[in-house]
């Protein structure tokens, strides 16, 4: 039988236009099971009837005074446009009616209803209002309905109905509500949706003072049209009091070891360099007519060192000369400089010059020395980038070279409280391997991180981490006050923050309230620093941000409500699971399941997610790969963190490199039929797969190693790995790390033999393929070749662009077409319900 809500007040509220009364409860239709719903082909549509709504206090209207009969167009006043201009009554709900409850009466009297309906399933439904005259429906978004035409997602929508009367007689109460799989005011929490994931407010980023008193605390909200808007709030945590918020975006930085901030903006059509004193909120220019670029202030406050992008030779007309492979890439001859402003004096110096980009990596803690970084290419030797590391005396230009065309760094370094030791960042074959933990001959993950101390007085490098430390590093906060660094770290399939004690080299997990750390800040010269964090965890809560001290308790923090923000939807358990391969490997995953009792799952259709290479899958509430909205949806999802991921240690992301697929596909077949076999609510006929970008390689080879897979969706996939490797922008470059030392003429095994085109013939599971128009990592010929194959060959193919996006979609409005199109995939392989897809693209029918 169909669900009604029922619970409704046995008595309402009285106004002097509406007297309530009882009313019997009807149900007008039952709803057919799923074998009874499909007859010739179609199912058949249940008719709900609303037996209840909220209902607003009714707002009355003086008579509209007319001079004529007709305005200048020769038409008449319309009757229902008090309707017209007043679409939504703002403010909460004083009440219910019922069905053939009375409505109110007078002249020109509007009132408002609400009730929301829920689908299981993607529908098409329809609102039927009877019994009234004059009225609209509108959506949760204010726009109307037309002709009461609805459509749902397997979610819930709230709908307005709002109405107008000028007679005596009153109207009735009376709406029905015809679709599939449709429920009424479900008493029950709402399933999750993409537009709750993504809009409202986040945090961006956070940053304490190095006392620990004062926080900055950046935050976006993306708004139902798809436009963000960006603020920030300087808090005084001693006092635990809001100083003030700041409109737009901009970047702001505190000065070493002390609690005063500073930023650039604009002012009367000048960049200034400006600090702020949170003490007194008083503002200070310290330089006027700055050029753009990002600026970073001197410990003494007497110079600023800032980064300018100047344009490279012009293109050579319609013929260009291609200058190195990189060429290819919009603004690659652009260069960035560094120069230095003497804030005394106004004068500006250029430090840098050439044909390499410069960074300033660090400034030492007495301002005497920069940091400065830079990567030469050479295609001739590998690898193919190295970084130069050089010492310049910020008041001489005295320069002195501490690392050149050093291998294997990351980029970032920084100096320690003693100013002579760097802390560098780089991969295990770093420093002449110093610090590595693989076979001989090995080569390392370039993208998993590890730390090492670096003398510049003795030109002496050691590894600054325990061995057998697994995590990949992300970022290093040094911190004086406590003569420690705070890592931001891969850690499996969370991201988390450790202690690294710079003396012992002992290594501690900062216990934080989440899972995943997304932003974080720590007070550099307290003795015992305060740490803001914010993050999420992997199932019901999001948008967390917590300030407390490392070993002591946090307490919540930010604007943000995250348990307000979730109380209206359904839960979507995440639970850690694994299990030991053939291989002997302890593989990592974890997986959702929709909101129901464990007693009450079954015969459950699975995704089955993974990313393959370099980055472990984040165990992450809000993502572009939503794992809790596909539980939402009825799947289980389980994700698959296999061979090659880093954050599991050296040894098993160095398997990443000369395998494209290889073992790594194997992990994800056996995590599949293992799962099923340990999980009888999953029906192992109905498991899709997907995976982006390297994933989506993943997800394309699979399918030339197995059948146990009956959908699968490959985002930006690699189809051919010579042609990606040749043409992507960073396709060989990327080669340095999926294929160190190998090329498609020394490796043909490799390169052929590996690449779903050129086993296309044993694909034959359905395939959806999606890609960015506008791909610059991969090119849309990834996807095309393939499409073309399995079209050649007959088999169930289809082939989707996403007009003007890039590797990743990211405009909002894209995003959730991009993600209602994945989901009608599925829907059609895996719960046999094509009606979704079939009308996001009519062109499929058959």
């Amino acid at each position: 039988m169909a669900h009604i809500y029922m619970n409704y007040p046995t008595c309402y509220k009285t106004w002097t236009a509406f007297i309530a009364k009882a009313v019997t409860l009807v149900l007008l239709a039952f709803a057919p099971s799923a074998t009874q719903a499909k007859t010739a082909g179609k199912i058949k549509n249940d008719t709900l009837r609303v037996e209840k709504a909220e209902m607003w206090k009714p707002v009355a209207a003086f008579t509209t005074y007319q001079t004529d009969s007709t305005d200048m167009k020769g038409e008449k006043l319309a009757d229902d446009n008090f309707l017209t201009g007043n679409p939504l009554l703002q403010g909460e709900a004083e009440g219910f009616i019922g069905y053939g409850d009375a409505m109110p009466t007078g002249n020109n009297v509007l009132s408002q209803y609400a009730f929301r309906v829920r689908s299981s399933r993607y529908t098409k439904a329809t609102v039927r209002v009877q019994g009234i005259s004059r009225y609209k429906i509108y959506g949760e978004d204010g726009q109307e309905l037309k002709g009461g035409s609805l459509t749902l997602t397997g979610d819930e929508k709230k709908l307005r109905l709002v109405v107008t009367s000028d007679k005596e007689k009153a109207d009735t109460f009376r709406v029905d509500v015809i679709g599939q799989g449709l429920s009424i005011n479900a008493d029950s929490p709402r399933p999750l949706t993409w537009a709750a994931m993504q809009q409202g407010p986040h945090h961006r980023s956070v940053s304490t003072s190095p006392s620990g008193r004062y926080a900055i605390m950046n935050y976006s909200n993306l708004r139902a049209d798809g436009k963000q808007d960006y603020w920030a709030t300087l808090t005084d945590l001693q006092a635990s009091r809001t100083l003030s918020r700041m409109d737009g975006e901009c970047r702001y930085h505190w000065l070493m070891g002390q609690d005063i901030l500073y930023y650039t903006r604009s002012r009367n059509g000048h960049r200034q360099l400006v600090t702020l004193n949170p003490a007194n909120c008083e503002e200070k220019v310290l330089a006027d007519n700055l050029p753009e670029g990002n600026c970073i202030l001197s410990p003494r406050q007497d110079y600023a060192i800032y980064a300018s992008h100047e344009k490279g030779r012009p293109t050579d007309g319609a013929l260009r000369y291609m200058e190195e492979p990189d060429d290819q890439q919009a603004g690659w001859r652009d260069r960035k400089a560094l120069w230095r402003i003497d804030l005394r004096s106004g004068v500006r110096q250029r430090l840098t010059f050439g044909r390499e980009s410069m960074d300033l990596a660090d400034i030492s803690p007495d301002g005497q020395k920069l940091l400065l970084a830079y990567n030469r290419f050479d295609a001739t030797r590998r690898p193919f980038s190295r970084t130069t590391l050089i010492e310049m005396d910020a008041y001489t230009g005295a320069v002195d070279t501490l690392l050149l065309d050093a291998e294997f760094l990351g980029g970032d370094a920084q100096y320690l409280p003693d100013g002579h030791t760097l802390l560098v960042n780089g991969s295990a074959n770093a420093f002449n391997n110093i610090g590595s933990e693989l076979a001989e001959g090995q080569i390392g993950n370039a993208f998993h991180y590890g730390l090492f101390f670096y003398d510049t007085a003795t030109r002496k490098a050691a590894y600054a981490l325990p061995r057998g430390f697994k995590p990949s590093i992300s970022r290093t906060t040094v911190c004086p006050g406590d003569n420690a660094a705070y890592l931001l770290t891969e850690d499996g399939y969370d991201a988390t923050v450790y202690r690294l004690d710079l003396r012992t080299r002992a290594i501690k997990r900062v216990d934080l309230p989440m899972t995943l750390t997304t932003a974080y800040s720590v007070a550099t010269h307290q003795k015992h620093p305060r740490i803001i964090a914010c993050g999420q965890d992997g199932g019901t809560l999001a948008r967390l941000c917590f300030v407390g001290n490392e070993g002591g308790k946090f307490a919540p923090f930010g604007e943000i409500d995250a348990k307000a923000l979730n109380a209206p939807y359904a839960p979507t358990p995440c639970h850690e699971w694994s299990f030991k391969s053939s291989r002997g490997d302890s593989i990592q995953c974890f997986y959702y399941t929709p909101n129901t009792s464990a007693d009450k799952l079954k015969d459950l259709p699975m995704l089955v997610y993974y990313y393959g290479g370099c980055d472990a899958t984040a165990r992450r509430a809000e993502t572009n790969w939503p794992f809790r909205l596909w539980a939402a949806q009825g799947y289980a999802v389980l994700v698959v963190e296999p061979s090659g991921a880093n954050a599991f240690g050296q040894e098993f992301a160095a398997r990443h490199v000369g395998t494209w697929g290889e073992g790594t596909a194997q992990d994800i077949i056996e995590a599949t039929q293992r799962f099923c076999s340990e999980h009888p609510w999953v029906n192992p006929k109905k498991v899709g797969c997907l995976g982006a970008s390297y994933g989506g390689f993943m997800t394309e080879y699979l399918q030339t190693q197995t059948d146990i897979f009956a959908a699968a969706v490959s985002h930006a996939g690699i189809s051919n790995i010579a042609s990606y490797w040749g043409g992507g922008y960073w396709g060989y470059t990327y080669g340095e790390v999926a294929e160190y030392g190998q090329f498609p003429w020394s490796d043909r095994d490799l390169f052929v033999e590996h690449s779903p085109l050129f086993n296309a013939d044993k694909i034959h599971t359905p395939l959806l393929l999606i890609h960015g128009t506008a791909d610059t990592n991969v090119p849309t010929a990834e996807s095309q070749q393939l499409y073309t194959a399995l079209r050649i060959l007959g088999r169930e193919v289809a082939y989707i662009t996403v007009n003007g996006e890039n590797h990743v979609v990211t405009d909002p409005v894209k995003q959730a077409e991009w993600i209602h199109t994945i989901l009608a995939w599925f829907a059609k392989w895996l719960k046999d319900e094509p009606e979704w897809w079939e009308d996001l693209y009519p062109a499929a029918k058959k």
